[in-house]
């Protein structure tokens, strides 16, 4: 049984429902409002509404114009919004107990009580896909492929009980850490470190350019196919272009998004484009050729309240036995060092190890 308990704040008479924080989080992270729109689930018209009453009732404007094409927040709406996260945080525990004690009252005392379903918001990983699909039924385990902005979202949000997102492994990465601040800094947030894999160029399977390294995407013969900006993997791309010195705007193809790695790849292998950023195992799978770069860490997150639940700690403990290091481990450029261990997400530092 589905049941979602809510906080909505009222502010000077205004309330901040639900979907207007959506709406929000999504202009932060999209850039654009159409986008964001289309995340929040609202017209166009009904979308302008809820800003033009929110900015009557405080005074100030919520977006505002960013140099070029798209909307950003206001100063004050970034306030509002890491307000509001930063409010919720501590009453998602008593929230989350109370829609079990709702639940279970509901809940007829002779009929057959089966294990809740745990939901997980991931990147399309091949090796946890895999892992998952062997190991879970689909009554244990619903598994949605999401780019990592999004699952992260959508865990803050409470769509979800688990979500996935990576990291590039370079001591430097604390500046894409900053752009998970808003859902990594949310009290009660918990991550811990699933593997590491290798990251880098997926080209066509003979490299008929001859590309070497992340220099050569410039050359105005290569197309590139890139991901959208909620996905982890454009930022693990965006922070590797600044450390060379390197503009995407001077690559072709740099605005060409794919909704997944798997659509970059088929991308590649069918001539659509010379080369895309993606992991190593993929890029063997789809028969293409892969020039390793760097190497990144994959994270599972999770609010503390669910953790503390009894079937989340059942489905968990499947993560510790050394059958889920092994078949890690037995993907090309995947490594599994050490079982779950859990930190809060404020504290999560780069780590290049």
């Amino acid at each position: 049984m589905k049941i979602t308990g809510e906080v909505r704040w009222t502010i000077n008479g205004l309330t901040f429902t639900p979907r207007l924080v959506i709406l929000l989080e999504s202009i932060a992270r999209l850039g654009k409002l159409q986008a964001a729109i289309a995340v929040a689930g609202l017209s166009y018209r009904h979308a302008w509404g809820l800003l033009d009453e929110a900015a009557q009732t405080l005074g100030e404007p919520l977006v505002i114009p960013r140099q070029g094409l798209g909307m950003q927040l206001s100063p004050m709406a970034e306030r509002l919004l890491a307000g509001l996260v930063d409010a919720a945080g501590p009453l998602a525990a008593p929230i989350h107990e109370a829609e079990n004690r709702l639940r279970e009252a509901l809940v007829d005392p002779d009929a057959h009580q089966a294990q809740p379903n745990v939901s997980l918001y991931a990147s399309a990983d091949l090796a946890l896909a895999q892992f998952c699909n062997k190991h879970f039924s689909p009554e244990q385990l619903t598994l949605d492929c999401h780019a990592s902005l999004d699952a992260l979202a959508a865990l803050r949000g409470k769509r979800c009980d688990l979500a996935t997102f990576h990291l590039p492994a370079h001591p430097a990465a604390s500046t894409v850490i900053r752009q998970l601040r808003t859902w990594l800094q949310l009290p009660g947030m918990r991550v811990a470190q699933l593997f590491a894999r290798s990251i880098g160029l997926m080209v066509a399977a003979t490299n008929p350019h001859h590309i070497r390294q992340l220099d050569d995407l410039i050359r105005p013969e290569i197309r590139f196919v890139n991901r959208p900006r909620t996905a982890a993997s454009r930022l693990s791309l965006d922070f590797f272009l600044a450390q060379h010195k390197l503009k995407g705007s001077a690559i072709s193809g740099y605005h060409d998004e794919r909704p997944s790695q798997l659509a970059v790849a088929t991308a590649i292998r069918q001539g659509q484009a010379d080369a895309g950023w993606g992991n190593q195992a993929l890029a063997l799978a789809q028969e293409l050729t892969f020039i390793p770069l760097y190497h990144e860490h994959f994270y599972l997150a999770a609010r503390a309240a669910t953790l503390r639940l009894a079937h989340v700690q059942s489905l968990l403990k499947t993560f510790h036995h050394t059958s889920f290091k092994h078949s890690i481990n037995a993907f090309p450029g995947y490594h599994v060092t050490h079982t779950l261990s859990w930190q809060s997400g404020r504290e999560l530092s780069p780590q290049f190890s």
